[in-house]
């Protein structure tokens, strides 16, 4: 097996297993995961720059497949964590793992990152508050990015929405 094939499974069962591992031992264990997730998203960020990228033709496997499990076990990771975690190290995790790829080109590793956001949002106990911030942050941004490129009544409906 090659060694993204091996980093797809690695993260597969790291998303199974998150689950079942209490809160406290992930929030314990936070800095180095976060550290690993972002350090897989980096490496799969480089690799589909250079020329030589390990891609499959349909976008399904490689770099791909690697970056969509990396968000999986992100989103895991961040459905465990304690309230009371550092807003800065949820930041981290978040902004470097599903956020960042919220305009992806590819639109599998998008899709993934707005499921995962949306999966974060509506969990049965309330998600971590820097996550809540993180988004309504990044809305505000694209509603005032899209409002420099509408015409005047868009404009007002959208200074109404905002």
């Amino acid at each position: 097996a090659s060694a993204i094939q091996t980093q797809v499974a690695l993260l597969e069962l790291l998303s199974k297993t998150v689950p079942h591992v209490s809160s406290a031992a992930i929030g314990a264990t936070l800095s180095v995961s976060s550290r690993t997730l972002r350090a897989v998203v980096t490496s799969c960020q480089e690799a589909s720059s250079s020329k030589d990228a390990m891609e499959t033709q349909d976008e399904l496997g490689g770099v791909n497949a690697t970056l969509r499990g990396a968000i999986r076990a992100s989103t895991e990771v961040i459905k465990k964590l304690p309230l009371n975690t550092p807003e800065k190290a949820v930041n981290a995790m978040f902004h470097g793992t599903i956020l960042s790829h919220f305009e992806d080109r590819r639109p599998k590793v998008r899709k993934a990152a707005h499921n995962a956001t949306v999966e974060l949002l509506m969990m049965e106990e309330p998600c971590h508050k820097a996550i809540k911030q993180s988004i309504h942050t990044y809305a505000h941004s694209r509603l005032k990015r899209a409002h420099m490129h509408v015409n005047a009544e868009s404009a007002h409906l959208l200074h109404l929405l905002t």
